[in-house]
């Protein structure tokens, strides 16, 4: 992994821990504050609509990867996705991910980032 930092001009290869994602494409990467995002979704080489969930905290050197368990279940968890789209939406309950649609799911899925459970929204005309 290398990151740009845009101020210097300069590309740097950070200390990297935690658990990888494999290489993938067509996730989403939502900006949750200054230094944490949210990675969903998206395709690799041995599976396609994916639905796997990682946190991600950056330093100026450093990046730590936490991969959210699926606990299976009765528990909701959306569906495997790519090509969806997702938008941070900050609370009073905090930090919330929105998610909708992508293929093969229509759906949208509302995750609290701070307790890390999705919560499917039904009811809603696309």
């Amino acid at each position: 992994m290398n990151v740009c930092t845009l101020l210097l001009d300069q590309w740097i290869s950070p200390v990297v821990t935690g658990d990888r994602p494999p290489p993938i494409n067509s996730f989403t990467l939502t900006p949750v504050t200054n230094n944490t995002v949210v990675m969903f979704g998206g395709n690799t080489d041995s599976e396609l609509n994916g639905n796997k969930l990682y946190m991600i905290s950056f330093t100026k050197t450093s990046v730590d990867i936490l991969k959210v368990p699926n606990p299976g279940g009765s528990v909701q968890w959306p569906k495997g996705r790519w090509g969806h789209s997702s938008v941070l939406i900050t609370t009073s309950s905090g930090p919330h991910l929105l998610v909708v649609g992508g293929y093969p799911a229509y759906d949208v899925w509302l995750l609290d980032i701070n307790k890390r459970k999705w919560k499917e929204l039904v009811s809603i005309i696309l």
